[in-house]
Parts: structure tokens; sequence; C-alpha cells
């Protein structure tokens, strides 16, 4: 079993909730995978700030990727 860093879970949760970004961008932000800063905000050390951003992230989830799309789609045009 694998012991956890907690100065890297504080870095991690810390980052998240003053950038108010992605997990995805906090992953690439602080050289650790999706899924472990997803597991940080949710498992390890919760708290209602990472709780009320993780709900907003979900929920515009879909206008993001559609965004995306459009972006792609505009530049092989």
């Amino acid at each position: 079993m694998s012991t956890i860093d907690f100065e890297l879970v504080k870095k991690v949760v810390n980052d998240f909730n003053e950038h108010h970004c992605t997990v995805r961008e906090t992953a690439e932000r602080c050289e650790v995978s999706k899924s472990t800063v997803h597991q940080y905000l949710t498992k390890v050390m919760p708290n209602p700030t990472s709780a009320e951003i993780l709900a907003y992230n979900t929920s515009v989830r879909s206008s993001r990727g559609g965004r995306s799309s459009a972006k792609k789609r505009q530049k092989s045009n």
C-alpha cells in the first residue's frame, strides 16, 4: 500500500480552489494524473469549496465540449 504525501495533497487542493479550474488543468499544473486530483478532492481532503467547483464543472461539461468541437470545425475550414 502506498503512502499519501499530504503536502502534495494540500498543494493540489489549494491550486484547484484558488484557480477555480478543471481537474485536467490542475493535473497538468501539479504534474499528477486527473484521477489522482479527483481522488484528493473527493476522498482524501474533501471540502465545500472543491465540491462546489466540481459540481459547477460537471454542470457546464457539455457546453464546454460543444465549444471545443466548434473551434475544431472552424480551424479545419
